[in-house]
Formats: structure tokens, sequence, C-alpha cells
């Protein structure tokens, strides 16, 4: 969804954000000796992140929980949860620390 409204250039669109954010996590992880690139894809995330893992022959697949999900007794995310319970591989979830 662009951050923009049409016509008046008020900010960058999502996939100028998306990218950015990419391009930084890339130098984060090169910086600690990782072999790391980004992508940015289109579409639903649970299916764009299974396919990649499938297509990348992933040994791992990484994704975070935000804890957004409406119901009390299922504390991943619906993403963090689909990704988890369908990908050929290894699914680690990252969560945030909690504030105490």
């Amino acid at each position: 969804m662009p951050l923009v409204i049409p016509g008046l250039p008020i900010g960058p669109t999502s996939e100028d954000w998306a990218t950015k954010v990419a391009a930084q996590a890339v130098e984060f992880l090169k910086g600690g000796g990782l072999n790391a690139f980004s992508t940015i894809e289109r579409g639903d995330p649970r299916h764009v992140l299974l396919e990649a893992g499938q297509n990348w022959a992933a040994d791992c697949v990484f994704v975070g929980a935000r804890g957004l999900s409406r119901l009390p007794w299922l504390h991943l995310g619906t993403i963090s949860t689909t990704v988890a319970t369908r990908a050929h591989c290894s699914v680690e979830v990252i969560r945030r620390p909690v504030e105490k």
C-alpha cells in the first residue's frame, strides 16, 4: 500500500520503505560474517515465505511474531503459525523481548 496520496509527493512508498529496511538488514547480517541478500515480493506473506523457502532450498526460515492474533491461546501470529506448520524446513520464530 502506498504511503502517499496519488499526485502529492508527501512520503515514500511502502516498497521504497521496505527496500531501505531490507538493505539495512542485509548490511547488518553481512557485518556479522553471513552471506545475505534481500528481495521484495508482493503477495500474501504466508504463501510468499513458504514458496521462497522451497525455491531457495532453505535449511531454516526465520519469521517474526508480533502477537497480534485475536485468539488469546494462539501466541504465534497467523503468518508465523502458517509458516511454522507448513514449511519444508525448520522455522525459527523470533519475538521481541517483553518489556517489564
